[in-house]
């Protein structure tokens, strides 16, 4: 039987014994305070897996900025986006798309605004603070924005 396990190529290898002995070596107490403190990153990425651009580079980032989630959709299907809400926008009572099997809704900031679960759960989510829920089981709404913007 043919084995399905290949050893790394070698200039992976070489790579990683380079960056190891440069890269590390020269950032070691940044490491050893990631190790020992922790990690408490000020956002979280959730990005398509697509190797030809990473997150840190989009933004500019240094190692522990961010906590970074890759998806392969094709594998794991989700659907994402974030948006601005301004003054009276409203977010109708609804069920989401049955592909949505677990729905998030994260506060970026800006303005409060709660959101309501069935029967009538009102949830109020500070910035950063991330809600968990079946959306497309769940029928879930929000009533009309009065603050000026808020990111979700």
């Amino acid at each position: 039987m043919k084995s399905l396990i290949k050893p790394l190529p070698q200039d992976l290898i070489d790579r990683y014994k380079n960056w190891k002995s440069d890269s590390f070596a020269n950032d070691r107490s940044l490491y050893e305070n990631l190790a020992l403190e922790g990690q408490s990153p000020p956002a979280m990425i959730i990005s398509c897996c697509d190797s030809r651009v990473h997150a840190t580079s989009m933004f500019g980032a240094e190692t522990g900025e961010f906590f970074i989630h890759r998806n392969i959709a094709k594998l794991i299907p989700t659907y994402s986006y974030a948006r601005l809400y301004k003054k009276d926008d409203e977010l109708k009572r609804h069920l989401d798309r049955p592909s949505c099997k677990i729905s998030v809704t994260l506060n970026l900031g800006g303005d409060g605004w709660s959101i309501y679960l069935e029967p009538n759960i009102k949830i109020d989510l500070k910035q950063g603070d991330m809600l968990m829920y079946r959306g497309c089981e769940l029928e879930h709404w929000r009533e009309p924005f009065t603050g000026e913007d808020c990111g979700q």
